[in-house]
């Protein structure tokens, strides 16, 4: 009985580092997660998506001396034409620092006047704005 007791402990412990590997193994990286789906929660937000797939500009399409405002939304700002027809999320550059740095330092809404290059990922259109001119303040 303890000749059975000390080959089992031998076994048992020849075995540990097989026990270890397989742990570590099992151990992988945790599975990537499905980006965070956005779900519209009220009409207004529903028609506003339809409206931004229904005039989705191609990529590479330019942009030219288009008269609008910028609004930030979330942590990015957003171009938005003043006849409505166009709406963009800015891409980050040194055009837009400076766009930003203007907004912060006015209290009133500022109309521009810019020119950029259309780009489209995942079904969203994003501007990346080659130059903007400031064209007047609304009170």
């Amino acid at each position: 009985m303890l000749r059975m007791l000390g080959i089992f402990a031998v076994l048992a412990l020849a075995a540990l580092p097989f026990v270890a590997r397989a742990q570590q193994q099992s151990q992988a990286a945790p599975p990537i997660l499905a980006p965070d789906v956005e779900v519209v929660t009220d009409r207004a937000s529903a028609q506003a998506d339809e409206k931004r797939r229904r005039n989705r500009v191609r990529e590479g399409t330019r942009v030219t001396d288009s008269v609008g405002q910028f609004d930030w939304v979330g942590d990015r700002l957003r171009f938005v034409s003043e006849d409505g027809s166009q709406d963009f999320q800015v891409l980050e550059n040194l055009t837009m620092e400076r766009v930003a740095q203007s907004m912060e330092q006015s209290a009133s809404k500022i109309t521009w006047t810019l020119s950029g290059v259309v780009t489209e990922y995942r079904g969203s259109n994003y501007l990346l704005i080659e130059h903007v001119t400031l064209k007047g303040r609304r009170q």
